[in-house]
C-alpha cells in the first residue's frame, strides 16, 4: 500500500510539474527607455569612458519552472552615446564601428545553462562589425509574476530581467586602434547589459 501511494504521489507531483511549466516569449523593446540600457567601457592608464545605448530590442523565451530559456538581443550601434558628439562621429566611421555597413550588435543565445537560483551560463553567437563569434558569459536572469507592482512599473504581463556584464577585445571583431588613438582607447572593453522582456502586448 506504502508502494502505491508513492507512485501515486509521484505522479501527481509530475503532472503537477507539467501543469505548472509555461514557457512564455517576452518582449524587449517596449516600456521606458530606462529598463533596456547597455554600456560599453573603455579603459586605459590615460582615459576612460562609457558609451550607453537604450535602444535594446529583442525576443526571449522562458520557463520559471524548467528554467528552459532562449532569445536574441540587439542594438542600433548608431544609438551608443559618449558625451562627447566628435568621438561619436569616430565610433560610428568605418575606421572603427562603421554603423552604415553593420548597423547593429546582436547576441543570439545557443546554450543557457541554470546554475542556481537567478543565475545562468548563457552561450551564444555575438556579432559586432560583422564579425560572429561564439562567447559564453554569466547571466543573471529574473522573472517576475505579473502583478500590482510590476503593472505599476509600466509592463504588461510576467516580467523578464536580463543582466550580464562581460569582456570582449575589439581587435577580435576586426576593429583595430589606430596606433594615435591607443593611449585613449582600450582594446578590450567591458560590455554591460540590464534589460527588461514583458509578455503582455
Amino acid at each position: 500500500m506504502k508502494l502505491t501511494n508513492a507512485i501515486a504521489a509521484a505522479a501527481l507531483l509530475t503532472l503537477a510539474v507539467g501543469a505548472t511549466a509555461a514557457e512564455q516569449t517576452y518582449n524587449i523593446g517596449g516600456g521606458k527607455k530606462s529598463q533596456q540600457i547597455a554600456t560599453v567601457e573603455s579603459a586605459t592608464d590615460f582615459e576612460t569612458f562609457i558609451g550607453r545605448t537604450d535602444s535594446l530590442k529583442g525576443s526571449l523565451k522562458f520557463d520559471p519552472v524548467t528554467h528552459k530559456a532562449s532569445g536574441n538581443i540587439s542594438l542600433e550601434v548608431k544609438s551608443i552615446k559618449t558625451g562627447i558628439e566628435l568621438r561619436d562621429e569616430h565610433m560610428r566611421s568605418p575606421m572603427w564601428l562603421d554603423a552604415e555597413k553593420h548597423k547593429t550588435i546582436d547576441f543570439k543565445t545557443t546554450k543557457i545553462k541554470h546554475v542556481k537560483g537567478n543565475s545562468y551560463k548563457v552561450t551564444g553567437k555575438f556579432t559586432l562589425h560583422g564579425v560572429t563569434k561564439s562567447i559564453t558569459v554569466d547571466a543573471t536572469i529574473k522573472h517576475l509574476a505579473e502583478s500590482a507592482k510590476t503593472k505599476g512599473a509600466g509592463f504588461k504581463g510576467d516580467v523578464l530581467q536580463v543582466k550580464s556584464t562581460f569582456k570582449i577585445k575589439m581587435s577580435d571583431y576586426g576593429v583595430k586602434i589606430p596606433d594615435m588613438a591607443a593611449a585613449k582607447v582600450s582594446d578590450t572593453v567591458k560590455i554591460a547589459i540590464t534589460a527588461y522582456g514583458q509578455s503582455g502586448k
